[in-house]
């Protein structure tokens, strides 16, 4: 069986990027640019395109079928025409507008973690949390602010790593700080992942509730989920006073990674309905 997978090149190391590069590695696919020139045509002999990039494919024809894993939060509408046969989409928010938009079977399937080979520079940052990611003024991005800065207000030390686009070592950041913290926009089944990012690393997630992420992890089992700056606080000093519970936690979720949102996992769901052997989303809790 002959699969490729088509990815945004870039210079800097990209977390899911790097992953379906080492799924590709370890499976015998083939990884190419989204802009090459001759993508088209080297295509052809393919029975399965898995395509990455934020904007529709075009053009690409295999002699199975193209799916597009989408994971930008962009309404359809905001989108040049494309091609898929099928649509994975990263959230379930906008499952029915991609259907009518694109007019194929759009799938639910969340973003994935890291590969969490190597990458320690040695960097230790001695606070509550940690907060990997750009802050900004952005429709997208609008509570990042707001939290952070309450937590601030309430005396609790944040550590907030911007500007970096990819931190190369984040995973050794995110296993070695005491917690950290995963805030996404507020739409159906959507979290960055970033989330899945600090799972991987073996760290300590606390996560901005949005709706269905109850049916990905269990509350205070995996990880833990706030929805304000209040109770974030409060779960905050209940789990420095409960180590036990901390460390089973931590490790709960690295296991829950590992068994269901790994690249690997995400990759094999998709081939598997596009196969036709599935028509569902496989990473939900049992």
């Amino acid at each position: 069986m002959k699969v490729a997978i088509i990815i945004r090149p870039e210079h800097r190391f990209m977390p899911m990027q790097d992953a379906l590069c080492e799924v590709a590695r370890q499976k015998g696919y083939d990884v190419f640019g989204y802009k090459d020139p001759s993508l088209v045509g080297k295509l052809v002999d393919y029975d399965y395109v898995i395509y990455h990039p934020n904007t529709p494919p075009k053009d690409i024809k295999c002699k199975g079928k193209v799916g597009w894993w989408m994971c930008d939060l962009r309404h359809p509408n905001d989108l040049q025409p494309g091609n898929p046969d099928v649509i994975f989409l990263c959230n379930t928010h906008y499952i029915g507008a991609y259907q009518e938009k694109f007019e194929c079977p759009v799938y639910y399937m969340p973003q994935c973690g890291l590969d969490v080979r190597g990458r320690d520079s040695g960097r230790r940052f001695d606070t509550d949390f940690v907060f990997i990611g750009d802050i900004m003024f952005h429709k997208y991005h609008a509570n990042r602010i707001p939290i952070i800065s309450g937590l601030k207000k309430e005396g609790v030390d944040v550590t907030m790593i911007t500007g970096e686009r990819f931190t190369e070592d984040q995973v050794s950041i995110y296993r070695h700080a005491p917690f950290c913290l995963s805030i996404s926009p507020h739409y159906g089944g959507y979290t960055s992942n970033r989330l899945y990012n600090i799972l991987a690393s073996g760290g300590f997630c606390f996560s901005l509730y949005f709706p269905g992420i109850d049916r990905l992890f269990e509350n205070n089992k995996h990880l833990v989920w706030f929805k304000t700056v209040g109770e974030l606080c409060g779960l905050m000093d209940y789990y420095y006073e409960n180590p036990e519970e901390y460390c089973m936690i931590k490790e709960a979720g690295w296991r829950l990674f590992e068994e269901k949102h790994t690249a690997s996992a995400r990759v094999k769901n998709m081939l598997d309905i596009m196969k036709g052997r599935l028509n569902n989303f496989q990473g939900y809790l049992a």
